[in-house]
């Protein structure tokens, strides 16, 4: 029985769309990008953010059957506004891709009272160019990835134009590792194998960081959560840790 009553502690009841995990800090919630390839390495950042004492909303939505505006004011709003009790302490978010740009859309309207800050992971603020391949060639993949990722594309149609300079303490770290050959041969520049690295920058954030990391994998990084931690405590990153090495393409490994 009491093995229950501490298992129940740790675990409060979610509310729809939420999975919440008490600790005695602040609160952090983690947003997802596209459900089916990002969500499961939020796992990873959700159990060190609660090892380190804070209490972790992680937001759970239907990312490939509603587009961005029903994703953050329909999913988005409603599991921060039921999970967000704890009113003495601030409320920090950390979201990846898609998830950034729901977070931005949420936060332009419903910016809870004790907003705390922001780290945005792999963001494309300004589209990106593999939404316009998919768009343009891909419309069986576009299909599979919904219309809110489709979306994000560089267009002047792309969600991106619907978002304001961030009023709230932002701070952005993207990838230039992409691991992906066939994506990145259509993105300009540094990329993390889906969202051009420039692409993230957005007037009006306050620090911006590149770390040796693809999209996904970023995710799993210890680099990158120290980095978000650091910021939602400091309101910076620390520039003097060292980087990670450059990971080699995974498909170039065993080759000589």
């Amino acid at each position: 029985m009491a093995a229950l009553l501490a298992l129940s502690s740790c675990t409060t009841r979610p509310a729809p769309d939420a999975k919440v995990l008490d600790g005695p800090g602040d609160t952090v919630v983690l947003v997802h990008g596209l459900r089916w390839w990002s969500q499961g390495g939020m796992g990873s950042m959700k159990r060190a953010f609660h090892r380190d004492g804070y209490r972790v909303i992680a937001v759970r939505y239907p990312s490939r059957h509603l587009d961005c505006e029903r994703l953050a004011h329909d999913h988005i709003a409603p599991a921060v506004r039921e999970n967000n009790t704890r009113k003495d302490r601030p409320v920090h978010f950390v979201a990846h891709s898609m998830g950034a740009i729901l977070t931005h859309r949420y936060l332009q309207d419903h910016a809870p009272e004790n907003l705390g800050r922001c780290v945005f992971l792999g963001t494309p603020h300004h589209g990106t160019h593999v939404a316009d391949l998919i768009n343009a060639r891909l419309p069986i993949i576009m299909r599979l990835i919904g219309t809110a990722a489709a979306s994000l594309n560089t267009s002047e149609r792309g969600f991106h134009h619907h978002l304001k300079p961030p009023r709230f303490p932002l701070g952005v770290i993207m990838g230039d590792s992409g691991n992906y050959p066939f994506l990145s041969a259509f993105i300009p520049g540094p990329d993390d194998g889906v969202v051009p690295v420039e692409s993230g920058r957005i007037k009006g954030a306050r620090d911006f960081l590149v770390v040796h990391e693809d999209h996904i994998r970023m995710l799993k990084s210890t680099e990158v959560f120290e980095q978000a931690r650091d910021f939602i405590q400091t309101g910076a990153f620390d520039h003097t840790r060292p980087t990670a090495k450059k990971a080699p393409p995974a498909w170039t490994i065993g080759r000589r």
